[in-house]
């Protein structure tokens, strides 16, 4: 049987240091009903007989520390309030009590019954120590019932992660896959004058750059320091403190106490503040947007497309239109998204125009060969781009997919600066879960169905480029090349057009 996770009442005990006994004696209660309003076997409300002398008690045991500790386990509850005077932390401590919340259940480690100062702590040596606390923090997040949060804030270049290649794609994948199950995760990096590192952890980790359940944050300092710090921190449960020089060896310190916790979550609070957002977030609804922020940037270089097939957004202005009244939209909207098109396209056409600053810069698209296909044999294929611009499903037909086919395989053979590129799932070579847009070393657009998100710092949108043009050079010559390419790109159309269709 799963251990429950304690309630709040439970975690502000345990804050105090109170013993489930000593409050049973001071309420005249049986002490296993004080264990049932721990564990959330029995609610404990403001409807209750014993909430206002529960309160009470607990505002007398938490003057010991001039309530200190009453008011750190409130900030971890309530990260934003303010708790100037003792009626605030009343007020809140209220709150807390009569909430239905549960907090997940830290580990249990033995501490002094005789001095409450007194804190123990595991430590972790060396890098492969590091490694290893990682690796159990990691399992206990992947034991929680509920879902969390995992902060990372690592000013050590992630020296002691990828120095070991297979143990960095490995948690890359467990963080990921924390994610998927609703997890949040943040991560903080430190730049130093030499980037070398930072390129090496986006090769192995790129999958998290991805994600939008992930935020990131960089800070730069240019000056070689002597010590160098990360934190590694899962909810109030679990913090890792991790410590380093060139001098010395590496050292890992795991504290699972509420209060330490708290105190490392502040300061990273405190980093995360004076820190630069790696992204700037854009709604669906705000393309136009999108679209004027990437062109202030007139910087030259390769621009890589890197979708699952042809996003219908961007094709021409005639098939866009005959999609758009097939699915018997309403003008305003038919309106709005060919405005959107208008402005994708000149974009996208200024790398084929002789009077462009950008004419004959490399221009190439990215598509998953297995999702191309299938996708085109689909009867009625949802369009994924069109249907977040439309605001409701938009399909588009085998005939107008094959048409979009041609349309890119004769622009493959007219202009030498395109390139489509087929990554196959047995090329095992890490894409984007999502719609992405790259221009090398100057911006990174991520687009799915909560909306946009661009990022213009240089190390990561040059991380990502270069990323693609390795994922090119792994691509084979018959999958990339113009002319190999093109001809695959008009016999699908045809195919598609010639055979069933897939339900």
């Amino acid at each position: 049987m799963k251990k429950k996770s304690p309630t709040t009442f439970g975690y502000i005990m345990k804050c105090l240091n109170i013993q489930t006994v000593s409050m049973a004696r001071a309420l005249h209660v049986d002490a296993s009903l004080i264990s049932k309003w721990k564990n959330g076997d029995r609610t404990l409300s403001s409807k209750s007989i014993y909430f206002n002398d529960v309160i009470d008690y607990l505002l007398e045991q938490s003057t010991n520390t001039m309530h200190q500790n009453l008011q750190d386990a409130l900030l971890a509850l309530y990260p934003n309030i303010i708790l100037e005077d003792e009626t605030k932390i009343e007020h809140y401590l209220r709150l807390a009590i009569n909430s239905k919340k549960t907090l997940q259940q830290s580990v249990s480690l033995p501490l002094s019954e005789k001095n409450t100062n007194s804190i123990t702590t595991l430590v972790f040596e060396r890098n492969e120590g590091r490694r290893e606390a990682v690796e159990r923090l990691l399992d206990f997040a992947e034991s929680m019932e509920s879902s969390g949060n995992l902060l990372f804030v690592e000013n050590e270049d992630f020296h002691w992660l990828i120095e070991n290649p297979t143990f960095a794609k490995k948690i890359a994948n467990r963080i990921e896959a924390l994610i998927h199950k609703g997890f949040h995760a943040t991560f903080v990096l430190y730049y130093s004058s030499r980037h070398t590192h930072f390129t090496t952890f986006f090769d192995y980790c790129s999958s998290l750059i991805y994600h939008r359940n992930v935020d990131w944050y960089c800070h730069s300092y240019y000056d070689d320091v002597v010590i160098n710090f990360s934190f590694v921190i899962l909810n109030e449960a679990i913090s890792l403190l991790g410590s380093s020089s060139k001098q010395t060896a590496s050292s890992t310190l795991v504290f699972h106490d509420p209060s330490l916790v708290l105190t490392h979550q502040l300061m990273c609070q405190h980093i995360i503040e004076q820190s630069t957002p790696l992204f700037e977030e854009f709604r669906i609804s705000q393309s136009y947007d999108v679209l004027n922020e990437i062109s202030h940037f007139r910087k030259k270089g390769t621009l890589y497309s890197c979708l699952p097939a042809p996003a219908f957004l961007s094709v021409q202005k005639d098939l866009l239109e005959e999609i758009l009244e097939d699915n018997d939209l309403p003008d305003k909207t038919i309106k709005h998204c060919i405005g959107i098109n208008r402005s994708l396209r000149h974009v996208m056409e200024q790398y084929f125009s002789p009077s462009s600053k950008y004419y004959n810069e490399p221009f190439i698209y990215i598509f998953r060969l297995e999702e191309l296909i299938r996708r085109g044999h689909q009867e009625k294929l949802r369009s994924r781009s069109l249907t977040l611009t439309c605001g409701t499903p938009v399909f588009v037909k085998k005939a107008h997919f094959a048409q979009e086919l041609r349309y890119l395989a004769h622009k493959l053979q007219k202009h030498p600066n395109l390139q489509v590129a087929l990554v196959s799932e047995k090329d095992d070579i890490v894409l984007p879960a999502i719609n992405c847009w790259c221009k090398k070393d100057t911006w990174m657009v991520q687009m799915n169905k909560s909306g946009f998100r661009i990022s213009s710092e240089y190390n990561i949108v040059s991380a990502a480029s270069s990323q693609w043009e390795h994922c090119l050079r792994s691509v084979p010559a018959e999958r990339r090349d113009n002319i190999p390419v093109s001809h695959f790109l008009l016999e699908l159309a045809t195919d598609i057009e010639e055979k069933p269709s897939i339900d």
